[in-house]
């Protein structure tokens, strides 16, 4: 090899040197690009963690709520019936003293019927 020879080849491979250091530099960037991806993924990652904590927090106090709910329901009822039951009761009771009347006045009458000369002096 005579000295044309090795300048040629020396030049070859600095433009291939350059060349190649082009490509890395390029690369570098895209290492780094891929770099600050893989870290948002891991932060997104420990976010939904966070998320699915508070899911579960959300669901027990949607749960807590709804049997309160259920609770509060059935008082609303038992309160909105309550008018009606002690319209019952008092109908019911009306209904008692009226039999009572009217039956210690049969009771009376057939005992008078029966035998006048107890209940005259």
């Amino acid at each position: 090899m005579n000295n044309e020879e090795i300048v040629t080849k020396v030049a070859e491979h600095d433009v291939r040197i350059g060349n190649l250091e082009g490509k890395v530099n390029n690369l570098d960037s895209k290492v780094d690009d891929i770099h600050r991806i893989a870290s948002a993924v891991e932060l997104m990652t420990h976010d939904m963690g966070y998320i699915k904590t508070d899911i579960s927090e959300v669901k027990a106090c949607q749960t807590e709520l709804k049997d309160g709910q259920d609770e509060l329901r059935e008082k609303v009822i038992a309160v909105e019936n309550a008018p009606d039951k002690n319209k019952a009761k008092l109908f019911t009771a009306i209904v008692e003293k009226i039999v009572l009347v009217i039956g210690g006045g049969l009771l009376a009458y057939l005992l008078y019927s029966i035998a006048p000369n107890i209940f005259s002096k």
